[in-house]
């Protein structure tokens, strides 16, 4: 299962050292009964606060055939929060919420990079100060 992995994928992203945000997406937000109804309401909604709204791809068939959560809400609230990651559920099979994911990753980016440019960390050539040149006997 990928959740199983996710934490060694961040660990190989940080030994990167990249200092970049990290986000965390689920799929198949439509597996999940509880949010089809709140989907249908217009009640589902996405954070980057690492507020989860619900799912993922980590279902099992239930004895009924009903599908099951494998992995509960709050181990994959741990799992961002653990890693400063921003964390949300989206279904690509409806499109719900996938735009809404793409406009919180790149505000998070942006918002990371308004931060690091105010704390002095620029990105760019970062272009040194030139020595003055020693002047010769005559010029």
């Amino acid at each position: 299962m990928s959740f199983d992995h996710v934490p060694e994928w961040i660990r190989q992203f940080q030994n990167l050292k990249v200092d970049a945000p990290i986000a965390i997406v689920g799929n198949k937000l439509d597996l999940d009964r509880q949010c089809q109804r709140r989907e249908a309401q217009g009640l589902a909604r996405a954070t980057s606060d690492l507020e989860l709204t619900r799912s993922d791809a980590f279902y099992e068939h239930s004895v009924d055939d009903s599908l099951t959560r494998k992995i509960s809400v709050d181990a994959l609230h741990r799992l961002a929060e653990k890693h400063n990651a921003m964390f949300m559920e989206v279904s690509a099979k409806t499109q719900f919420q996938v735009e809404e994911m793409f406009r919180i990753v790149t505000d998070g980016i942006l918002e990371h990079q308004r931060r690091q440019q105010l704390a002095g960390m620029e990105y760019g050539v970062e272009v040194g100060v030139t020595q003055p040149r020693k002047r010769k006997c005559c010029s």
